[in-house]
């Protein structure tokens, strides 16, 4: 017997930029993909039964099984091939996985919009590397339905072939169709970890963008100052939301009795150039090395100790040790 069950697990691998939440193994299946029958005489393609031609023109044994036997050593050869090129992805693919999880779990649990968005951009690019794989795979998948329907429809000679011989090579292309099977499930995983993930970021930096741009416009927006000072004055207020001494939103820290400017924070006009760098920071492409101690910014000394005193705008970023 051929085939053990039927095959059906030709796997669309293809990343996808939508999330879909009712996807299922259908969507992974083409229309017109090959079924092989359990049967030797009939072959299905796309689910409709094409009866084997009983006038075959090779009516000599003596004729028909070298042909069979080039048909057979050439499909063996191909998937054999397409095995060996396909199971290195499982372990590639599992620590793509592995390495996505830890950060994704960070994520979730982010409270200021530079931390969500620095570990989104660590998770971004390992889903570079995995959607390289995937592409390849997808090459792999593709030629593997091809295959597929080539020998489909060569089955009546092929039956020819011992079944010594013909049946483990069948057993090994069920084997390499489980496979692709079993991987589309990294690609459902990975992908809907990078797409909540880039979600998450994306919530923080639209919560964020306008107000402290508007703020460190106030702030540090002159245009003789270095990006440092815009960085710097966002930063102590990301440290404010984190430390339990001030609230706990970036509304509430910004309108404190007393802190930056209140309502005149919320109507400044931010500058283009302050836009960039405040989302330069926001996106968390700056790493400022500011302790989260630092709770204070202004023109004097605060709390116990400064981290850093800026000439250039005679702001102190002090804490307490």
């Amino acid at each position: 017997m051929p085939f053990a069950t039927p095959i059906a697990y030709a796997l669309d691998l293809s990343i996808v930029e939508e999330s879909n939440a009712n996807i299922t193994l259908d969507d992974f299946i083409p229309q017109d993909v090959l079924v092989l029958s359990q049967t030797k005489k009939t072959s299905v393609i796309a689910q409709e039964e094409q009866e084997v031609p009983l006038n075959t023109p090779f009516e000599s044994s003596s004729v028909i099984l070298p042909i069979a036997e080039d048909m057979f050593f050439t499909y063996e050869e191909k998937i054999d091939s397409l095995s060996e090129k396909v199971a290195p992805f499982e372990e590639k693919l599992a620590e793509i996985e592995s390495k996505i999880t830890e950060p994704y779990n960070q994520i979730k649990q982010a409270r200021v919009c530079s931390k969500a968005n620095r570990i989104f951009n660590s998770i971004s690019s390992d889903y570079s590397t995995f959607s390289d794989l995937i592409t390849e795979l997808q090459s792999y998948a593709d030629e593997y339905v091809a295959t597929l329907k080539d020998i489909n429809n060569d089955m009546a000679l092929l039956e020819s072939i011992d079944p010594e011989i013909l049946d483990p090579f069948m057993d090994r292309t069920n084997e390499l169709a489980n496979l692709f099977y079993q991987l589309s499930s990294y690609k459902k995983n990975v992908t809907t970890m990078y797409e909540e993930s880039k979600q998450i970021a994306d919530d923080f930096f639209n919560e964020y963008f306008d107000t402290c741009s508007r703020l460190a416009t106030q702030e540090a927006g002159s245009k003789w100052l270095p990006s440092e000072d815009v960085y710097y004055v966002l930063n102590v207020v990301e440290n404010r939301i984190l430390s339990p001494k001030y609230p706990n939103t970036l509304l509430e820290v910004i309108h404190a009795p007393g802190q930056y400017g209140g309502k005149r924070a919320a109507t400044c006009e931010a500058y283009e150039w302050v836009k960039q760098e405040t989302t330069d920071y926001l996106r968390g492409r700056v790493e400022t090395g500011m302790p989260s101690n630092v709770v204070f910014q202004a023109g004097f000394k605060q709390g116990n100790y400064t981290w850093l005193y800026m000439e250039s705008s005679g702001h102190y970023f002090c804490g307490w040790k």
